[in-house]
């Protein structure tokens, strides 16, 4: 029968590995605040139980598993990730985007918000009804796929027209492709337009992604955002904690 000691360190070490298994599955998930707080938990119990082993032979094997759990790839990503999630809560980013100006593709107004942790992504546009319209959201998540990040799923909330679904399918299949699921939702009294990415950022969008007047479909700018003409418009972006407190 074992002794009270050794239970004791026994249980430590069982609770440190289900704590530190949760971390990683959170952590694989984006849940980065829930994965952070599991690893630090998991990571005092290792120490605890590596203080209260008397064989000194075991003590070398607690270290071992305390520094592999520091030093897990992405410990430092995911720490500054946190922390500019901190800065990012604290403000509001306007870009005015004057009438008939260029240079203005979606990847420069806030590609650089669609980084590693980034695994979903909502859309509320009600105006995706024209071709031209649809064309724009393609190029959204042509921009999306072309990052590589570890987006799962899309949502598109958005007015519901029939003759648009051909065009959804066709984009559909090209993001199974890419191992990316598209859900899109039909609400015919939808008004506000934003993009909402699960790290929490907000992107608010005055007109919609529809911020490009239109253009041939034989011209060069058609397929290149930055060449395109922008309408006057206003993008805002935020996050969603910064979002709540000004609304509560």
């Amino acid at each position: 029968m074992a002794d009270s000691g050794s239970t004791s360190v026994g249980e430590i070490d069982v609770s440190a590995i289900n704590l530190l298994k949760g971390a990683v599955e959170l952590d694989l998930n984006g849940k980065y605040d829930e994965a952070t707080c599991f690893y630090q938990e998991g990571t005092k119990l290792l120490v605890k139980g590596h203080k209260a082993i008397s064989e000194k032979c075991k003590q070398p094997e607690y270290r071992q598993q305390l520094q592999e759990h520091l030093d897990r790839p992405g410990a430092q990503d995911r720490k500054n990730f946190l922390s500019q999630e901190k800065e990012d809560a604290k403000k509001v980013t306007k870009i005015k985007i004057e009438e008939n100006s260029t240079g203005h593709s979606y990847d420069k107004l806030f590609g650089h918000y669609l980084n590693q942790h980034v695994t979903s992504i909502e859309v509320d546009d009600p105006y995706l009804l024209t071709d031209f319209q649809i064309n724009n959201f393609k190029m959204l998540c042509d921009l999306i796929v072309g990052k590589k990040i570890p987006v799962k799923t899309i949502i598109v909330n958005t007015k519901s027209k029939n003759s648009q679904k051909e065009s959804f399918e066709k984009i559909k299949k090209s993001l199974d492709r890419n191992k990316i699921e598209l859900i899109i939702k039909h609400y015919p009294t939808l008004h506000d337009r934003e993009i909402r990415l699960s790290t929490g950022i907000v992107i608010g969008l005055g007109r919609g992604l529809d911020i490009f007047h239109n253009c041939d479909i034989s011209s060069q700018e058609y397929y290149n955002l930055e060449l395109r003409r922008c309408h006057d418009t206003t993008v805002t972006i935020t996050h969603k904690n910064l979002t709540r407190d000004l609304t509560s």
